[in-house]
């Protein structure tokens, strides 16, 4: 259909009086139309629409009126397995066939196309058909994928049960717990190992749930805070977790959906000290506090004594004493991976990089798939200077162990996004170790830069092809055909093309450049979307039997990096009792 999907079956939307067939076809394999499918207890449920089973996810095409009576399709999907995060960025483009009144079929049309985000978090695609449409072909090429299996957490040295539910059980490791939480560090210095070298915790000050939201959290998983935002502040206020408490005192301080009061009367619900103290100094600052007072507002009589002459207060003295503008969160404390203090600590292991000692949390090491590294005469490790470690960092003039030691501050939270100069041979680490995960988040760091040039753009290509990075290579083929169109064309002249790449890889970046998709951008002006993954504001579209199409406007939508509901109980769950250990 477009550039190179397989289509491997229609299907027939029957709904009144309308039959509309349906095709989906993407650029992987495996679009299956089916209208059964199993949930995730494993039974077979059915579905009123189509659905086309793909690589990961399954599409729904589910047919609906709307108040116009026409019909409409919501294009959404589901994960084919349990416990998932996932999010698709595709361009997707809406072909339609019509038929005229002598009963024979118009020629297609490309009625509409832009960049669209699929997930589990992310509300339907609206396509609402107008006129006389009698086939609707979706075409899907994916821009970027992230899909996130959620821990099981049956694997480690500590065993934690919990007072009110018998039967649920959270196993992780107990340097990774000590490392984020002082309460928990405390509780497990009283704790007893069993045999087998396990220790079993017991906690009562929160459930289950909660402390799997913590654990998400704190593990290399993309699940959002807003998951189930009560339960985690329940969990990251009682334990202290500072990592996770500093980002839901900036998701909330940040929240467009709640006003200023509202911020504070949630924050002090949830027990997040700190971002009442944010919001409370950036308004004393700016002015906006006594503009407050002097309209009556009365902060003493609207929230409680606790949260009056605690945060609220606190923060007031703060701002009329600092001479800084805006708030400064106090950040965790980095730490000298190289202190001999460490050494006969448990929680770390002993890493040796070309005769200098790193002492690392083991717990941190574990939840990025425990690299085997060599071990040394004297029980330590030792990472391996391979050919293609060794040709990276003397290619950007770069000592191993820096490039280590920012590896490290990341991995501990200190940077969020590493220079791209160390990205490289990173990755080269990575793969070496099978270290998946941190090669999935290295690879995402080096999507945010731009191929420039034809030579930049074949190391992007190489990169990508060689280490496996499946949305490198996607991305950058889709650069290749909008922004980067002239670098494209003089990438394949350069000798290193047929060096580097192999054949096969060479032929699909040459038909990609040939396919219906690159044409499409000489249509639409999708370019700048594409070139920053940016997904289209509008998820309610038309197509008509013209051949036209497009977002129906005006359209308000909340943003979708958001919490998708200003009810403040639906935003951040049912009050629970909040208990904070001392």
């Amino acid at each position: 259909m477009l550039g190179h999907p397989d289509v491997l079956d229609t299907a027939q939307i029957q709904h009144g009086q309308i039959s509309l067939q349906c095709i989906l076809s993407t650029d992987e394999e495996g679009n299956i139309p089916v209208n059964r499918y199993d949930d995730e207890n494993g039974d077979v449920k059915r579905t009123d629409g189509l659905m086309f089973k793909a690589n990961l996810v399954s599409y729904i095409l589910m047919p609906r009126t709307s108040e116009s009576g026409k019909l409409t399709i919501e294009m959404s999907a589901i994960a084919q397995q349990p416990n998932v995060e996932w999010r698709f960025l595709v361009q997707m483009a809406i072909v339609t066939q019509s038929s005229q009144p002598d009963g024979t079929l118009k020629k297609s049309d490309l009625a509409d196309s832009d960049v669209f985000e699929f997930g589990n978090r992310i509300p339907p695609l609206i396509i609402i058909i107008d006129g006389n449409i009698v086939k609707l072909k979706l075409g899907i090429r994916y821009v970027h994928k992230m899909y996130n299996v959620l821990p099981k957490f049956d694997d480690g040295d500590v065993l934690l049960r919990f007072t009110n539910e018998k039967d649920e059980e959270v196993c992780t490791y107990e340097a990774l717990l000590r490392m984020h939480s002082p309460v928990l560090a405390h509780a497990l210095d009283q704790t007893a190992t069993r045999e087998g070298g396990q220790k079993i915790l017991t906690i009562d000050c929160c459930n289950a749930n909660s402390f799997r939201e913590l654990l998400y959290q704190i593990y290399p998983i993309q699940r959002p805070i807003y998951a189930d935002f009560r339960a985690l502040c329940n969990a990251a206020v009682a334990f202290k977790v500072k990592t996770v408490l500093d980002k839901l005192c900036e998701h909330l301080v940040n929240y467009e959906h709640l006003n200023f009061e509202e911020k504070i009367s949630e924050a002090s619900k949830l027990g997040l000290d700190e971002a009442i103290e944010e919001l409370i100094y950036n308004a004393v600052k700016s002015g906006q506090w006594a503009s407050m007072i002097n309209r009556g507002f009365n902060p003493k009589a609207m929230f409680p004594e606790k949260t009056y002459f605690g945060p609220i207060c606190e923060a007031v003295i703060k701002a009329k004493t600092l001479e800084s503008n805006t708030y400064c969160r106090n950040l965790k404390q980095s730490i000298d991976f190289t202190s001999n203090s460490l050494a006969n600590d448990s929680s770390f292991i002993h890493l040796k990089v070309q005769g200098k000692s790193y002492f690392v949390n083991r717990g941190l090491l574990a939840i990025y798939n425990n690299p085997r590294f060599a071990v040394g005469n004297n029980g330590e490790y030792c990472i391996a200077k391979t050919v293609k470690l060794e040709s990276v960092l003397a290619k950007y003039e770069l000592r191993m162990h820096d490039v280590i030691e920012q590896l490290l501050h990341y991995l501990y939270g200190h940077k969020r996004v590493l220079d791209v100069i160390y990205l490289r041979p990173l990755i080269v680490f990575a793969d070496y170790y099978k270290m998946e995960q941190l090669k999935s988040e290295l690879e995402d760091m080096l999507l945010l830069e731009p191929p420039i040039s034809p030579e930049k753009l074949l190391d992007h290509l190489y990169y990508a092809h060689h280490y496996n990075l499946t949305n490198l290579e996607r991305l950058t083929l889709v650069r290749m055909d909008g922004s980067y169109q002239e670098v494209a064309q003089k990438v394949v002249q350069i000798p290193d093309f047929k060096h580097l790449l192999d054949a096969e890889f060479q032929e699909k970046i040459k038909k990609s450049m040939n396919a219906l998709w690159s044409k499409m951008f000489k249509q639409l002006t999708l370019n700048n979307r594409m070139y920053k993954s940016l997904p289209a504001p509008a998820r309610t579209r038309y197509v008509s039997d013209n051949g036209h199409g497009g977002p129906l406007l005006p359209v308000e939508e909340l943003d979708l990096a958001t919490l998708v509901n200003m009810n403040p109980d639906d935003i951040f769950g049912e009050e629970q009792e909040l208990i904070v250990l001392p």
